[in-house]
C-alpha cells in the first residue's frame, strides 16, 4: 500500500462534503489491487484517515473484530452523506461551529453579517 503522503493514497478528512462511501470504494479498490485480506483492510484503512477520526473508527465493533464488511456498514451508517436530508445534520452544525469559533466579531457590521 502507498504511504499516506503519496499522491496515490486515498484520504478521508471526515468532512461532510466528502462522502464516506466514495473513500471506502477508492480504498477497497486500492487494497484489492495490493491483495489485502479483509482483516488487513481494516487494520490499514486508518492510515488514510484524518487523525481526529481514528479513535472513532478504532472503537467500532467491525474494527475490533477485523470484519471489513461490518466495519464498512458501521462507517456508512455513522457518517452523514451530503444529501438534501443530511444537509442540516448535527455533523454539519458541528463543522460550522468549529470553523467559526476562532473568528472574532470586530464590530457591529460583523455581527449583522453573521
Amino acid at each position: 500500500m502507498p504511504s499516506k503522503q503519496s499522491k496515490l493514497a486515498p484520504f478521508y478528512s471526515g468532512e461532510v462534503e466528502h462522502p464516506i462511501k466514495d473513500f471506502l470504494d477508492q480504498y477497497k479498490e486500492l487494497a484489492d489491487k495490493y491483495g489485502l485480506t479483509g482483516p488487513q483492510k481494516v487494520e490499514t484503512v486508518i492510515w488514510y484517515v484524518d487523525c481526529s477520526q481514528r479513535h472513532v473508527w478504532q472503537a467500532l465493533p467491525g474494527y475490533i473484530d477485523c470484519n471489513w464488511d461490518d466495519f464498512c456498514d458501521e462507517l456508512c451508517k455513522g457518517y452523514v452523506n451530503p444529501t438534501t436530508e443530511g444537509q442540516f445534520s448535527k455533523q454539519k452544525l458541528l463543522d460550522f461551529a468549529n470553523k467559526y469559533t476562532c473568528k472574532r466579531m470586530g464590530d457591529e457590521t460583523n455581527v449583522i453579517n453573521y
